[in-house]
């Protein structure tokens, strides 16, 4: 005599035992022809479809139980549904599997370019020209090394006193600087004629600008000449004064070029304007 476990399922459900009732027996062979003979057919209540419960129905579905047995089998019919068992079949199966979507590496949101180091800094700033006080600029140097957009960025102007800010120049939408590029802002006074970027209002010998973000965070910041410390503006000490001497022009910018240790008295000194191009 053998035993056999008879699972009877009220659910075609794949990939669900739900409604399952696992019923225990023993098993004659001469009584198999005549239980499968008094057994009626069943309907199905949720599908409708008459199950005769003495043959094996194929569903079409195919149900990965995780175990490989060694066989495939075919129903058929295409689910369109990839399940990963878990157990690699071959080289061709593994394969395969790497292949899916779900297979690509991650996507590191809200970083571009992981290799992007370095900031935009203020790199030099004219207070005086040859046409007077409105002839003068603030220069900014990416010296990072990828392009950064400046879209709702501003340059701060505080006096040497500190106590207010005000906005000098603002940034468009489309503006933005490349790696090792310069973006130079210009008075009314300064290069006039040419199409540059203008400064809203002008900048005195002794006082200070700042690089803000689309938050209002300072990006970068000096402060030049006589200034009352300590300042908003200055990185703590401040720059000397850019201002000329005897007629002839000068301006206040980084040495070496790009150089930011966040001291200003350190970082600026007073020379040859050049903007749009290396401090000598």
């Amino acid at each position: 005599m053998n035993r056999f476990a008879l699972l009877a399922c009220t659910s075609v459900a794949a990939l669900s035992l739900d409604g399952c009732l696992l019923n225990w027996n023993q098993f004659r062979p001469s009584d198999a022809a005549a239980d499968v003979a008094s057994r009626p057919d069943a309907e199905d209540p949720d599908t409708g479809v008459v199950v005769d419960s003495g043959v094996l129905v194929d569903t079409g579905v195919r149900v990965d139980t995780g175990v490989d047995t060694g066989v495939v089998l075919d129903t058929g019919v295409d689910t369109g549904v990839l399940v990963d068992t878990g157990v690699p079949v071959d080289a061709r199966a593994d394969a395969a599997i790497d292949a899916r979507p779900d297979a690509a590496p991650d996507v590191v949101v809200g970083d571009a370019d992981p290799g992007c180091t370095g900031p935009v800094v203020i790199n030099e700033v004219q207070t005086y020209g040859a046409g007077g006080g409105t002839d003068e600029f603030v220069e900014l140097l990416n010296t990072g090394t990828c392009e950064v957009s400046l879209s709702g960025w501003q340059i701060s102007y505080r006096s040497s006193s500190g106590a207010s800010a005000s906005t000098i120049h603002r940034f468009t939408a489309t503006d933005s600087l490349r790696p090792g590029n310069y973006f130079v802002a210009g008075g009314s006074g300064y290069m006039v004629g040419a199409m540059i970027p203008r400064l809203i209002s002008g900048v005195a010998d002794a006082s200070s600008v700042a690089l803000l973000d689309p938050m209002g965070r300072v990006v970068d910041s000096v402060a030049f000449g006589s200034v009352t410390l300590p300042h908003p503006y200055a990185e703590p000490n401040a720059g000397p004064a850019a201002t000329h001497r005897a007629m002839v022009v000068m301006s206040v910018g980084r040495v070496p070029n790009g150089q930011d240790t966040n001291n200003n008295a350190a970082d600026f000194r007073d020379g040859t304007p050049s903007p749009g191009a290396p401090n000598p």
